[in-house]
Order: structure tokens, then C-alpha cells, then sequence
């Protein structure tokens, strides 16, 4: 097996030095050389490279639970089978989604997390919403970031992950803030390739996610928004910048998502589908409609 490692250095749009690693392990020399090609073809910035052999043993984290397992699933319609003996395994605790309309509680609800333990990345720059937060998140407590840039985000959460054990929780408030900042950056671009790049940006924001050490919680918060059919159904979903995301289900990546809504002047989360991308491990909540408490969602999740 053959690691490949390839850094590049270069200079965000807001004058900030970056350094990104990529690592690649491939079973033949000759695929990684084709790796470090594409780099020097598609790559910015200063580049370092470096080729290592080294065995890679399969190993299993005994911190990570099973919440889901199914094996030799298959499925047909109409006597059509459209799934054939597939295996499916979902680990818990990797990452949340929190979704809903602005207003309905989606940054109140990260109200009781500890601040000794969680790092707040505030991509709406608008401050959090309940009272004494300032105390709890600042940078001289080196526990909150306010930024709109995607690639800036990505860099802080990759170094918490590997340089800050203490740091248990992050959270992303909101995905939308990170979309609607590069929309508007680059709204004077002409063509369809700022929507691709957007699309990768997110995507790739919250697949790395999967990556960093098990016992970090990623949360990520979203606006929603409702469509309606010409049947008058009506379904909704994380609301998405340009129509390269419209086509991408990004509630696939979370293996939770709690819609957050307002009842009669109480903030609760819906935890299953209900004309939404709602979602959680089947039995993890007793209820329909939960408390407003990233806290106890989380409590549930590990007891699950």
C-alpha cells in the first residue's frame, strides 16, 4: 500500500496564509503518480509532495456505537427488485443537522452546551441569542469564530480536530451564511462554474466532517425552506444557493436532522419526516416533538 501526501500553501481572499494536506493511500505505485499529476494540472498555491510505503491495518474504534445495521436488504416495486442484498452500517455521534426557519430556535437550542467543550463557528456573524453569551464565546476564551469563508471554516475545524482534544463539540451556524457570503463575493462572475465550486465547498465541508476523531460532534445548523407541487403537497428541506446543490440531498451526509419549529410559543425539534428531511435512529426518541436542547438530543443519542 502506497501513502500519498500533498500539501498546498497559498492565500485566502481575505490575506489569510492556508495550508492544506490531502493524504491518499492506493494499492499501486503507478495511481499514485497519477494523483500527484492531477494535483500539478488542478492545484493552487505552493506544493509539496512526498510518496511512502507503508502497511495499513483495518481497524475498528471501540468508542463508536452502532446505531443501525442491516444486512442482505433487498427491495422491489412492482416485482422489480431496485436494491439487492446490500449491508449498511451507521455509527453514532458524528454528525448533527439542525434545521429551520430563522426564528425558530435552531441557535438557542446550543443554549447548554458546555463552553469549556465546544467550539462555535458563527458563519451568520450575528452573535448567538440568548442572554451572557459573550461570556461564553469569545476569542479570549479561544472558543468562537466569526466567518463567512468556506475554505477559512474548513481549516479551523480540521486544526481543532487534531490539535485540540479538549474540544468535543463544534458548531456551524449557519451552512447558509457560508453559501450566500461566496454567492455574494463572487456575484459579479459570469457562468456556471461558481455554482460547481459552491456545490464542492459545501460538500466537501460537511464529508470531511466524517473524517476527524470519533469523539467529536459536528453540529451544523440551516435554514429551511418549503416547496409546493401542483397537488398542493408540500415538502421541507435545507434551503440551498444555485441550482448545483438543488440536486444534491445534503441531509444524506447527516446522521441526524432535527427540523426546529415554534408551537404556540414553545421551541421543540421534530426528530422524524413529517413532509420534511427530518430524520434520527429509529428509537432513540420517544416522541414525535422533542424539547429544544442540543444537550439532550445528544445525551440520547450516546444512551441509544
Amino acid at each position: 500500500m502506497w501513502e500519498v501526501r500533498v500539501t498546498q500553501k497559498y492565500t485566502s481572499d481575505h490575506g489569510i496564509d492556508l495550508e492544506e494536506t490531502a493524504a491518499f493511500r492506493v494499492p499501486e505505485l503507478t495511481e499514485a503518480g497519477e494523483i500527484i499529476n492531477t494535483f500539478k494540472k488542478y492545484g493552487i498555491g505552493k506544493m509539496s509532495y512526498s510518496i511512502t510505503q507503508k502497511q495499513v491495518e483495518q481497524q475498528k474504534d471501540s468508542k463508536q456505537k452502532k446505531i443501525v445495521q442491516i444486512e442482505d436488504l433487498s427491495v422491489s416495486f412492482d416485482g422489480m427488485e431496485v436494491v439487492k442484498h446490500v449491508n449498511i452500517e451507521v455509527n453514532s455521534g458524528e454528525i448533527v443537522g439542525i434545521v429551520g426557519e430563522s426564528g425558530s430556535g435552531k441557535t438557542t437550542s446550543m443554549r447548554n452546551l458546555d463552553p469549556k467543550t465546544t467550539y462555535y463557528i458563527d458563519a451568520d456573524k450575528k452573535g448567538l441569542s440568548w442572554k451572557g453569551w459573550r461570556k461564553q464565546y469569545n476569542k479570549e476564551n479561544k472558543n468562537y469564530l466569526a466567518c463567512d469563508d468556506a475554505n477559512i471554516v474548513r481549516q479551523y475545524i480540521k486544526r481543532i480536530a487534531e490539535a485540540c482534544p479538549g474540544v468535543k463539540v463544534i458548531v456551524v451556524d449557519t451552512v447558509n451564511g457560508l453559501m450566500v457570503a461566496d454567492e455574494m463575493r463572487r456575484s459579479k462572475e459570469k457562468g456556471y462554474d461558481k455554482w460547481v465550486d459552491l456545490a464542492a465547498c459545501v460538500w466537501d465541508l460537511v464529508c470531511e466532517a466524517y473524517t476527524y476523531r470519533d469523539d467529536l460532534t459536528i453540529i451544523f445548523t440551516a435554514h429551511t425552506q418549503t416547496d409546493h407541487d401542483e397537488a398542493g403537497y408540500m415538502f421541507t428541506r435545507i434551503k440551498t444557493s444555485g441550482k448545483k446543490l438543488d440536486k444534491i440531498c445534503l441531509e444524506s451526509k447527516f446522521t441526524t436532522v432535527l427540523l426546529s419549529k415554534c408551537v404556540d410559543g414553545a421551541y421543540k425539534f421534530e426528530t422524524q419526516a413529517n413532509n420534511s428531511t427530518a430524520k434520527s435512529p429509529m428509537g432513540a426518541f420517544d416522541q414525535m416533538e422533542i424539547d429544544n436542547d442540543i444537550v439532550e438530543v445528544m445525551k440520547a443519542l450516546e444512551d441509544y
